[in-house]
């Protein structure tokens, strides 16, 4: 899936697990019937890809090229929930790609 839209914030690489690291950033997505509610929707890199979005700044316009990612996890009272990631592997800007890969 694909999504263009302009960087709005960067977060700073979260270390989850010793062999596991994350770094969100958000992106602003044009509502096409209404610009007053954009979207504005999270995305996650992983472990060698976090250094990726290093080369990208706020309000930059970019094409981020991801994956959803759903799973379930249940609480020690029973209660059930399901969990999505956007996990994003390619991020472009003015055609020329940065794999975050």
């Amino acid at each position: 899936m694909e999504l263009i839209g302009k960087i709005e914030e960067v977060r700073q690489a979260i270390q989850r697990t010793p062999t596991f690291i994350v770094r969100e950033f958000v992106l602003e997505v044009e509502n096409q019937r209404n610009p007053q509610w954009n979207d504005h929707i999270l995305f996650q890199v992983s472990n060698d890809r976090c250094s990726t979005l290093d080369n990208f700044g706020i309000g930059e316009s970019v094409k981020v090229t991801f994956d959803i990612q759903g799973r379930r996890w249940r609480a020690n009272d029973g209660t059930e929930r399901v969990f999505n990631t956007l996990s994003a592997y390619r991020i472009e800007r003015d055609g020329v790609a940065a794999a975050a890969n």
